[in-house]
């Protein structure tokens, strides 16, 4: 299996499973030789391809098999609600603060607010940054690369969120009922390494209380239970007063920096040992 970038949870958490007396394989989705059922549990970790527009349509029917072999972490109405960027808006008319935001439509002409100066644009589906990128003069010329985007699928155009800059992306980790560590990162575009610019916060009551608030709205959204997720990753950014609002909700794929907290590796080797057990 060849991923697009390293993964560093992969070896943190294979290691730290073996260390507790689980015996842990890397296998890939989309390989059709795996016996899904021979597994007590299949959690998804560095599945980057899944958002290919060729492999989205295959992606989906996998999940429905996989999760009626085995036990698939994170659940599979989870998965399915998180697939698509969508979720966000979704949110939002729950009441949940997000970054500015507007859908456009595969074909469609590439149209925004006047008052966005300074965007993100990136696909509605999507992963490790793939095709994400900013625009400083939006209404001065859209990207020819943009045009080409909307016209083979649907696209995703966030207003540019200033916070992130000086105070930072938030990334709260969340394993099993349970906020366990941050980092802060700077924001990330198509062809940059993400590695280089963490570095570990503590979470603030305000930040919270906010990711608690996000998680149970998502899973009343998604018609899952918050206490079924292995883990979440509640990515924030600050509004023009100070307040939460949120970047992304990652319940598919996120890295989860296990290199920066052994208290998480070691809750989610204990979450997936107790949900495994459970099943079987």
């Amino acid at each position: 299996m060849q991923l697009p970038e390293p993964d560093v949870d992969e070896s943190l958490l294979v290691a730290a499973l073996d260390s507790a007396g689980v015996r842990a394989e890397v296998v890939a989705w989309d390989d059709p030789n795996v016996v899904w059922s021979s597994y007590a549990c299949a959690v998804l970790r560095s599945c980057w391809n899944y958002h290919e527009p060729d492999q989205q349509s295959a992606f989906q029917a996998w999940l429905t098999h996989a999760d009626s072999s085995t036990l698939l972490l994170n659940p599979v109405q989870a998965v399915h609600w998180n697939f698509s960027k969508r979720y966000l808006l979704e949110l939002q008319r729950a009441g949940i603060t997000i970054a500015p935001t507007e859908i456009i439509p595969r074909g469609s002409t590439v149209v925004v607010p006047d008052d966005w100066e300074r965007v993100v644009v990136k696909p509605l589906v999507s992963a490790g940054s793939r095709q994400t990128c900013v625009i400083d003069s939006w209404h001065d010329e859209v990207p020819e690369h943009v045009h080409q985007l909307v016209a083979s699928e649907d696209v995703l155009v966030q207003q540019y969120v200033h916070s992130v800059d000086d105070h930072g992306e938030r990334c709260l980790v969340w394993i099993r009922d349970t906020l366990m560590h941050a980092i802060r990162k700077e924001p990330r575009f198509a062809g940059q390494d993400e590695r280089v610019s963490l570095s570990a916060v503590e979470i603030s009551d305000q930040e919270a209380a906010f990711a608690h608030r996000v998680l149970d709205t998502a899973a009343a959204c998604g018609g899952f239970s918050r206490s079924d997720l292995l883990y979440a990753r509640v990515d924030l950014a600050l509004d023009d007063s100070h307040a939460p609002l949120l970047m992304e909700l990652e319940l598919i794929e996120p890295s989860l920096f296990l290199m920066q907290s052994a208290a998480t590796r070691e809750a989610c080797v204990a979450a997936i040992t107790q949900a495994a057990f459970a099943y079987n």
